[in-house]
């Protein structure tokens, strides 16, 4: 399979910790990343430091319907693509993936706050695209 890698975050921190108790709070970390070329993808994840007793923060790779005749609008897929895996204590590589079809993708983090103990997480993220082969296609 050919492919592509995509560091879409650097080492970030992200902090969770300020929500009110028994709230969640999503960001879009990147949106309208193209893939209209590729069949399937992984998200490698790196958990450099996290501190995660109030709650869990993850990572989720929606499809993304955004359109040139209305930029103004979000339209994202009800679910994401593949289900994510629960950002772990530092450190730690965390890879999960699979099939994505569309034009372009939405990459969020979300943070669920459920105690009033702190919920941070610094991580540094890359997007792996892959598609099939010419040979494989004929």
């Amino acid at each position: 399979m050919a492919g592509i890698l995509l560091p879409l975050v650097p080492k970030r921190v992200f902090d969770f910790s300020t929500l009110q108790q028994m709230t969640k709070q999503t960001v879009v970390i990147a949106e309208r990343i193209d893939i209209s070329q590729y069949v399937d993808g992984i998200i490698a994840l790196r958990v450099h430091d996290a501190v995660l007793t109030g709650g869990t923060i993850s990572v989720d790779l929606f499809g993304d319907g955004y359109c040139h005749e209305d930029p103004t609008q979000l339209f994202l897929t009800s679910s994401p693509f593949f289900a994510s895996v629960p950002v772990a204590a530092a450190p730690t590589l965390l890879t999960y993936g699979g099939t994505i079809l569309g034009t372009y993708a939405s990459l969020q983090i979300s943070g669920n706050l459920t105690s009033a103990a702190a919920l941070t997480a610094t991580v540094s993220l890359d997007l792996i695209l892959r598609t099939p082969d010419d040979e494989s296609m004929s």
